[in-house]
């Protein structure tokens, strides 16, 4: 289930039309709502601002309401003004907590220890649903990345410190603490922003006349992206899942590339045999396989070499089903002592299929 976590406007929601409220929890730093907008039903919540609060919601909406996407919304400030306007929505590629520094215990500068990375990239799938969404709604978008820390920006001076030092589009309160959240839950993300300031000497007043606006519209697409995202998958996938799909041929070779193993299948006389198999690279049209035996397999390919190959890719959501049909070649190592043989096969016809697993 999407859930849409904002650090404000709860008094926008219950004047929402369009929408039911099914239910509403109300914890000490922690509201969720249960919402349904058309067919869809999604979570959305508001917790107080800060690190803790953002990291305490996200542990509950994961854990307690199954929430296994999140749209951060809300606003922000554009490290930018040339372009881009008040009013106008911000969509992260990437995130980070810019307050954070751990070099002393020999970590990288806004790296979190425990943690691989230092910046967190957003769903990408999350993205092009927003984008969307921003277009049929009219609205003017932009992209970049959100750097985040426990504090209001309105200071000319360290404006020009944080752009001098990041190459950052935008600035808020709440995109870093969930990128580093997702990251450790192991959940897709992306904020969802209206620009209500610049961060510079006059950012209190403009974040006191526009943040109502700018959380409205946010909202608003939050939302658009919740229903949208009903039919796709929260974990990359670029096909609709809620219906059968015939995959092209890159999204096969996408998904085979992301297989474990795959089943070989030979022709044994007049009666097909298939066995499972690892396989080491595809690349240029060919599947390269290994044998670690010469067993039946190879008998089978020695008298007969047309093949076919079934893979099988899944997430949360997808199950994917690829086969094809080939030309197999055996080849010897060049360590003439070993027994296994290479089986390189031509792929002659790919096809593939998507279905939402129950």
């Amino acid at each position: 289930m999407i859930a849409i976590l904002m650090c404000e406007g709860q008094e926008l929601l219950q004047r929402m039309s369009g929408i039911t409220i099914l239910n509403k929890d109300v914890m000490k730093a922690l509201t969720v709502y249960r919402i349904q907008k058309d067919d869809s039903i999604f979570l959305m919540a508001f917790s107080c601002y800060g690190k803790v609060n953002i990291g305490m919601a996200l542990g509950i909406l994961t854990y307690a309401y199954k929430a296994d996407a999140i749209l951060g919304a809300g606003n922000c400030a554009s490290l930018h003004q040339q372009n881009i306007n008040i009013n106008d929505m911000a969509i992260s590629t990437r995130s980070l907590q810019y307050d954070v520094n751990y070099c002393g215990l020999g970590f990288r500068e806004n790296q979190i220890p425990g943690l691989k990375n230092a910046s967190y990239e957003t769903n990408q799938m999350l993205r092009e649903v927003a984008f969307k969404c921003l277009e049929k709604r009219g609205y003017i978008g932009h992209s970049g990345m959100f750097i985040s820390a426990d504090q209001f920006v309105a200071n000319n001076y360290l404006l020009r410190k944080i752009k001098c030092k990041y190459e950052a589009g935008f600035l808020d309160n709440e995109c870093g603490a969930m990128g580093s959240g997702a990251e450790i839950l192991g959940i897709p993300f992306v904020g969802i922003k209206g620009v209500s300031n610049y961060a510079n000497d006059q950012a209190s007043m403009d974040y006191n006349m526009n943040h109502e606006m700018a959380n409205e519209m946010s909202m608003l697409v939050a939302m658009d992206v919740a229903v949208e995202m009903k039919s796709c998958c929260t974990s990359g996938c670029k096909w609709d899942w809620h219906q059968y799909t015939e995959l092209t041929k890159d999204q096969c070779l996408e998904s085979m590339k992301d297989s474990d193993y795959a089943r070989l299948g030979v022709i044994d006389g007049d009666q097909p045999y298939i066995v499972p198999m690892c396989f080491r690279n595809i690349e240029n049209g060919e599947i390269l396989m290994e044998s670690m035996s010469l067993g039946k397999k190879i008998q089978c390919l020695e008298n007969n070499m047309k093949v076919a190959v079934e893979f099988e890719s899944k997430c949360d959501q997808c199950l994917m089903s690829i086969l094809v049909e080939g030309t197999a070649k055996l080849v010897q190592p060049e360590d003439v002592n070993r027994e296994d043989k290479f089986i390189i096969i031509t792929m002659d016809r790919v096809t593939g299929r998507a279905f939402a697993r129950s």
